[in-house]
């Protein structure tokens, strides 16, 4: 059968040559029906041609959009699941310092610019967009300027019809000012805001690790408790700035103490603690002495010179059996001897010690029982005229009975007492009870009360004396 071919701006068309014995009119219907779908698919092709430069545009603003709400974006052209062409935003100037033509003519300079510590991650990343995986990264890239900078990469996938993906755009936001605020405080929370030394939380975590790789080598790590001599004294006479100023001094000589793998932490106060994991047994007092030399060397501040020693408690592990929660405990036991033996020295730590200390603690809370229960009693020792012989005075003294251990000596619980704070309340209630009993002797036969020197301290002397002699009714003489 033969055929017509017809030409038209939207491609070719074949229809049937028609038969001879075809109508004129039937013709002419076929050639106006074909005329109608030329103009269809030419109506077609037009609003095709329309959509994409809608597209287009569309694209272009988002583009523009994303460049104006971030630092800078960049397109990574995929095909069959692998990148084959990366065109960058004009922005990446302001965040990389280099220029889209400069990442043109290096095709590898988005992982060249990477620290190298970073370009796993990195690298992984870029294979997990390719899988389809858009979640954000955060790393380090290196500036052309030479500085360290971070950024926030947001990949944005595209997909065809199908579902694969033939580009994304990666969103870059240089967050370098929220990485150093997070930075910063994350130091701070960690670190003393005085001295710049690691604080006990820190401390704590590297007590953890210490002990932990103590236990696995078998090697001897070992926590020195620092306490300053003295240093009270320097707040009392020069003030709490001059011993700040003896504190950040101080930090500074155990800072230049110690090793690089050692860690020198502040407490609180004048307590600071030094820790040293995988050190040699034979050199633990060695390092003791150094400490209590670097710490016993004047001060300057201003115009006034000070000399301020130092105690120091040490404990071992493993041969001391220190945990996390008893390792400085156990150093305090230590530095408590050093002190009672006057300071400027060291003690290591043993295990009756520690005996001794709980001993020590059932004694206070024996004591605090006995004064919240009225069982803090007076006796009275008569003061005699050896001239006359008469009695003139009665000394009231305290005295503490026990309910299994009997009488405490005076010397064992005034101590006590005065070393816990608990003098005030027991010089009050023999205050009260003496001058209670006296107001009932006979004129002439006076009362004596007995002082601690922390009472002269304390500030509440004179309103205890003033008390018992309003409860009493007694006249002061």
């Amino acid at each position: 059968m033969t055929s017509v071919r017809l030409s038209g701006s939207v491609g070719d068309e074949v229809c049937p040559m028609p038969n001879a014995s075809r109508g004129r009119k039937e013709l002419l219907a076929e050639i106006a029906a074909l005329t109608r779908r030329v103009a269809e698919l030419e109506a077609q092709y037009a609003q095709s041609q329309e959509l994409e430069r809608s597209l287009r545009s569309n694209e272009h603003r988002l583009r523009r959009l994303l460049e104006s709400v971030t630092d800078y974006v960049y397109t990574v052209s995929v095909r069959d699941g692998q990148a084959v062409a990366t065109i960058h935003g004009p922005n990446c100037v302001a965040v990389t310092g280099y220029t889209a033509e400069e990442y043109r003519q290096n095709p590898l300079l988005w992982l060249a610019m990477v620290p190298e510590a970073d370009r796993p991650a990195v690298l992984e990343h870029a294979a997990r967009v390719l899988a389809g995986d858009p979640a954000p990264l955060e790393h380090r890239i290196l500036h052309k300027d030479g500085t360290i900078r971070f950024v926030r990469n947001t990949p944005v996938l595209h997909r065809d019809e199908a579902g694969r993906i033939f580009s994304y755009d990666g969103i870059i936001n240089d967050v370098t000012e929220r990485r150093r605020a997070e930075e910063l405080v994350t130091r701070m929370s960690l670190h003393d805001g005085l001295t710049g030394l690691p604080n006990r939380a820190l401390y704590m975590d590297r007590l953890r690790q210490t002990l932990a790789l103590a236990e696995r080598s078998g090697e001897t790590a070992a926590v020195y408790f620092v306490d300053l001599d003295r240093f009270k004294e320097v707040n009392d006479a020069f003030g709490h700035e001059a011993g700040d100023r003896v504190l950040v001094e101080a930090a500074k000589r155990l800072a230049a103490c110690v090793r690089r793998s050692d860690t020198v932490a502040r407490l609180g106060g004048d307590e600071f603690v030094i820790l040293t994991p995988l050190v040699d047994p034979k050199r633990l007092a060695d390092f003791a002495r150094t400490i209590n030399q670097a710490l016993a060397r004047t001060y300057q501040i201003d115009d006034h010179r000070m000399v301020i020693g130092s105690s120091i408690g040490v404990v071992t592990a493993p041969g001391d059996g220190i945990t996390v929660d008893n390792a400085i405990a156990r150093a305090d036991l230590a530095l408590y001897r050093a002190k009672a033996k006057g300071g400027d020295t060291y003690e290591f730590f043993e295990a009756e010690m520690n005996a001794a200390f709980l001993a020590r603690r059932r004694m206070e809370m024996d004591l605090a029982g006995a004064i919240e229960d009225d069982r803090i009693t007076v006796h009275y020792q008569p003061l005699v005229d050896l001239d006359s012989g008469a009695v003139v005075a009665f000394e009231a003294l305290a005295r503490w009975e026990h309910p299994t251990h009997g009488f405490v000596p005076p010397s064992d619980f005034i101590a006590l007492a005065e070393e816990t704070g608990q003098i005030d309340t027991i010089g009050r209630i023999v205050m009260e009870k003496a001058c209670s009993d006296a107001a009932r002797w006979p004129n002439d036969v006076r009362v004596a009360i007995n002082l601690s020197p922390v009472q002269f301290r304390s500030g509440s002397l004179f309103a205890n004396v003033k008390r018992a002699l309003k409860l009493s009714g007694l006249h002061a003489t």
